[in-house]
């Protein structure tokens, strides 16, 4: 599907681009970094529809309560996109954060960067959403890669937070 809709991507992004580079003083024509901005934009693009698609499926079928399905699940299909979606129903339903989960499907994506960038944006969200010390902030800053400095600007727009 990715494949099949990339040229229609690449166009979008290009009309934009061009939009774009007649207002610079400086118009970028290195067809190099056109196409680092491009793929740039496209995998954003699939990273922020992954995470859409990981968020809805487990707002819909999230609760603790189902822990010994989801346990069986995952036995049966332990493929990174399951583990995904448990990992985001744990940070949203129940009270302990899956470092065990998280750690793991971080060394064996640690060349892929899709399924990263995905979980630091669930992360940021839990981050964003939920009470969190700040001793576990740092850890769990420094599991993923991501800046304290960045979590304080969230803390700082982020005033209200869920209790689970």
């Amino acid at each position: 599907m990715i494949e099949n809709s990339k040229i229609h991507v690449v166009n979008g992004i290009l009309m934009d681009f061009e939009k774009v580079n007649v207002t610079r003083t400086h118009p970028i024509v290195d067809k190099d970094k056109i196409d680092k901005i491009i793929n740039r934009k496209i995998f954003e693009l699939y990273c922020v529809s992954s995470y859409s698609i990981f968020k809805k499926i487990s707002n819909s079928i999230g609760t603790e309560d189902l822990s010994e399905t989801f346990k069986e699940i995952l036995l049966k299909d332990g493929s990174s996109s399951v583990r995904m979606i448990d990992i985001s129903i744990k940070l949203n339903y129940f009270k302990d954060f899956p470092f065990k989960e998280i750690k793991e499907l971080m060394e064996e994506s640690f060349n892929n960067y899709m399924p990263i960038t995905v979980l630091k944006m669930m992360v940021i969200n839990y981050l964003y959403m939920f009470p969190t010390s700040i001793s576990e902030k740092q850890k769990i800053c420094a599991l993923l890669g991501i800046s304290v400095q960045f979590q304080q600007i969230i803390d700082n727009k982020s005033t209200q937070k869920l209790i689970k």
